[in-house]
């Protein structure tokens, strides 16, 4: 079908659900919800969302996110002025964060494009769902059966089938229907996907459509099978000859990215975000692209904005791993981008002088593409875990960490419910 164009600009997104939007909104007041199953309605911030006039004839796509924070927090970043990100709603999911599993609000009125899915932006509703995997590694019932009442709501005003589809090019094959985040495209033709697993491992489809369909109680697991999962090593690699440490654009100088830094406030030390000769963003000559995955190389001021007039929100340790979420912006003779940073739960904006992109962020999911051993920490004198076979899924948890000349990623694998760590050269993204 013929998709409507989608809007850009260069704005901050967060992790929480990405979009590039126009500033300009005509956002109009409202108080109440426009949905039964929504508990209440508080209104984010103007700036987070454009005003619009959207009808049925226009929204033909429902996106799923997952928040990877709390719900108030997700509500409260969407209220804070110039986050410029939303969801039309939040729905919490856990019974010991701040409200019980399944308290729905709703912050943007239908008619209005929220910003949370890039090119999906004016053709869907977005829903955002909490989870982080600090809080727990699933999604209660409550939660599946909350979204999904919604959901019915949304389909039958609007008119969108009650399919959930999972490839990404379902947006422009399809009529509509129900879509992760990571299946939503960055583009009007569909050739671009986000290099994201949003809404996450965890996020059962077939779980949530029994709720959406009939209400059924939908906790039946996949399972996976560990038959092949053999212990045995057989040919699997995390050294290999000729797989040096690059794995193509292995950074600048691994090692020991210690995390202490002293006192590293937002002047002096080393902890910079303003001068130093420290490249173009590039690794192997290429410029940082949107949702690139970066690794601090100093210990690195994150600001509210893209400037030094901007204050610190916090300052990310040498070897924080986080995600390209918008720029480049230009101010103060420094080029600045804005960054999700998950395992510190913030979005912020850092001087590219201290970046270095790296093959991987955190929560993406990458896949073996041999069988490969995991171990017990990134090094060849750690414990081989299990060999995982060729083919395994897994999401980056942790790292880089640069050992042994390789460099090693942590990562969680939900068919074994298994932590290790293992070599980047044998790991491809999935995303």
């Amino acid at each position: 079908m013929e998709r409507r164009p989608f809007l850009t600009a260069t704005v901050l997104s967060a992790g929480i659900g990405e979009l590039y939007a126009v500033g300009s909104s005509t956002a109009r007041a409202h108080s109440r919800t426009q949905a039964e199953a929504a508990d209440r309605f508080v209104a984010a911030d103007s700036t987070n969302y454009s005003g619009s006039s959207r009808d049925a004839a226009d929204i033909d796509w429902i996106v799923i996110h997952c928040t990877v924070g709390r719900y108030a927090g997700a509500i409260s970043h969407f209220q804070t002025p110039s986050a410029n990100v939303s969801a039309h709603y939040v729905i919490s999911n856990y019974e010991h964060t701040d409200y019980a599993p399944g308290h729905v609000t709703q912050m943007v009125p239908h008619e209005d494009v929220a910003w949370h899915a890039r090119g999906s932006n004016t053709s869907s509703i977005g829903i955002e769902h909490e989870w982080h995997r600090n809080y727990g590694r699933y999604f209660t019932d409550e939660c599946y059966r909350a979204s999904a009442a919604v959901v019915r709501e949304l389909a039958e005003r609007y008119d969108v089938p009650l399919e959930y589809y999972e490839y990404g090019s379902a947006h422009c094959n399809e009529s509509g229907g129900i879509i992760g985040h990571r299946h939503a495209p960055q583009d009007s033709a569909c050739n671009h996907l986000p290099s994201k697993s949003c809404p996450g491992p965890d996020w059962d489809p077939g779980i949530f459509m029994k709720y959406v369909r009939n209400g059924g109680s939908g906790n039946d697991s996949d399972g996976s099978d560990s038959s092949d999962s053999s212990d045995d090593g057989g040919d699997s690699s995390d050294d290999g000859s000729d797989s040096s440490n690059n794995g193509g654009d292995s950074s600048n100088n691994g090692g020991g990215s210690s995390d202490d830094g002293g006192d590293s406030s937002n002047n002096g030390g080393d902890s910079s975000d303003d001068g130093g000769d420290g490249g173009d963003g590039s690794d192997g000559n290429r410029p940082f692209e949107m949702e690139d995955g970066a690794v601090t190389t100093a210990d690195l001021n994150g600001r509210e904005g893209p400037g030094l007039d901007y204050g610190v929100v916090e300052t990310l340790p040498a070897g924080s791993v986080g995600r390209i979420m918008n720029g480049p912006e230009t101010n103060d003779g420094i080029r600045w981008w804005g960054l999700h940073f998950s395992t510190h739960d913030v979005w912020v904006w850092c001087s590219e002088n201290y970046l270095s992109r790296v093959a991987f962020h955190v929560d993406e999911t990458v896949t073996t593409t041999t069988a490969l051993r995991a171990r017990q920490a990134p090094g060849l004198g750690y414990t081989v875990k299990r060999v995982l076979p060729q083919g395994t899924t897994e999401t980056i948890v942790n790292g880089p960490e640069t050992n042994d000349g390789i460099r090693w990623w942590g990562l969680y694998v939900p068919a074994y419910d298994l932590w290790g760590w293992s070599a980047e050269p044998y790991l491809v993204s999935n995303e």
